[in-house]
């Protein structure tokens, strides 16, 4: 099959924010943040010269005990209540600082949420491990989306525009047992898929500066037509 390359990065480079390094454990506030203003600027809801605030995420998540202490973000269900609710300021109203006890006064600013918040996570159980691919490229033909990934420890070790693909090792290890294996889970904006060299992947937008990947988007396999090595463990959608 011949390689190819759709990203959003080309398609409508305008709906991605700029690519931020985090200063705390918030990688599922951050990807959620930046998957809801990308939906909404395709949706024509929120300009395209505007970022919608991590920072006002952050404060209300942890406000609401959704947080921790490290921004961490452990159910992603957890920040409906804000993105489907209150909503989010914009950033030029509430800069990022990591500051998870900063107040700011936001009153008669416009909050942007959603109507609906849908989290995915039930591959391997109603769907076969052969149509996860199938249902995440059709997703992405909609625009950007948040989706959590498992992160392998020999992804730390590859190079810059190299596909991050688990050892044999690693993905025998998780599939013997994925709890006893331990491997954490990383959100991302997902915003591209391809193939290079025959090998299938997914693009994402990381959130550990540009010098991470490519200008900071990074490449994971996308698994094969079994669904082996597929990694992403659940993706979010929302409604308007």
């Amino acid at each position: 099959m011949d390689d190819f390359h759709r990203t959003w990065t080309v398609m409508d480079p305008e709906i991605l924010a700029p690519v931020v390094h985090q200063q705390l454990d918030c990688c599922g506030v951050i990807s959620l943040t930046r998957h809801l203003e990308a939906s909404m600027k395709l949706k024509n809801l929120l300009p395209r010269n505007e970022h919608l605030s991590i920072q006002d995420c952050l404060i209300k998540l942890h406000m609401l005990g959704s947080i921790d202490e490290n921004g961490t973000l452990w159910d992603l269900r957890q920040a409906s209540p804000v993105l489907t609710g209150s909503g989010l300021v914009l950033e030029r109203y509430c800069p990022l600082t990591y500051n998870l006890y900063e107040r700011r006064s936001t009153w008669l600013v416009n909050e942007y949420s959603a109507l609906r918040m849908n989290v995915h996570d039930d591959f391997g159980e109603t769907f076969p491990p052969q149509f996860m691919d199938m249902m995440v490229s059709n997703e992405l033909d909609n625009g950007p989306f948040a989706a959590t990934v498992l992160w392998f420890p020999s992804y730390n070790q590859a190079g810059n525009n190299e596909i991050l693909r688990p050892t044999y090792d690693e993905w025998a290890a998780h599939l013997d047992d994925p709890e006893a294996s331990d491997i954490p889970g990383h959100s991302m904006l997902l915003t591209g898929e391809g193939r290079q060299n025959g090998v299938r992947f997914l693009e994402f937008q990381d959130s550990y500066g540009v010098g991470v990947g490519v200008d900071g988007y990074v490449k994971l396999y996308g698994g094969n037509n079994n669904g082996d090595g597929f990694p992403i463990v659940e993706y979010v959608t929302f409604e308007f």
